[in-house]
């Protein structure tokens, strides 16, 4: 049977029973979390069209919990709905010129949008060799970057680079 053990603060669930009946609930939640979304986001969409008014959508957007794909949802409000989001100032308008595609919005759920980045380890040394070759690129660019030539030698020669700027 599981207990509730606190370590630093934190209650932890042990014995392996307690700690699959947690996973499946998480799984049951997450799954009704996202068919949640998904109906007040087309419910959102469909104010939009009816009122104009993109401040539901924008408080649903803003309301994503931290662990979410809120760049799924965005992608998604602005494929389907009278919507444009701003990547530089961060923004959304309304978009009178668009179409709000409901039916669609409805059939395609927004979790389907902007996929999760797989997980790749950090392999140090292929991540540096790339980025000195870059920065060798850009010195003999003169697009006004700022890289030490002597520092970028320096790194390059302490990792055994043999490339170099021609």
């Amino acid at each position: 049977m599981g207990k509730v053990m606190n370590v630093q603060g934190m209650k932890l669930i042990t014995g392996k029973a307690a700690i699959e009946a947690a996973i499946k609930s998480i799984l049951t939640r997450g799954k009704k979390l996202d068919s949640d979304i998904h109906v007040a986001g087309v419910s959102c969409l469909n104010h939009i069209e009816l009122h104009g008014d993109i401040t539901l959508a924008v408080r649903l957007i803003d309301s994503m919990p931290k662990g979410s794909r809120v760049n799924a949802l965005r992608e998604w409000m602005n494929v389907y709905g009278k919507l444009r989001y701003n990547a530089e100032t961060k923004e959304w308008s309304y978009a009178k010129d668009k179409t709000t595609l409901l039916e669609e919005a409805i059939a395609t759920s927004w979790t389907e949008f902007k996929p999760e980045t797989a997980y790749r380890p950090l392999d140090f040394e292929t991540e540096l060799t790339k980025l000195i070759t870059k920065a060798f690129e850009r010195v003999q660019s003169k697009k006004g970057d700022k890289i030490n030539i002597d520092t970028l030698k320096q790194v390059a020669n302490a990792i055994g680079y043999k490339k170099e700027a021609k």
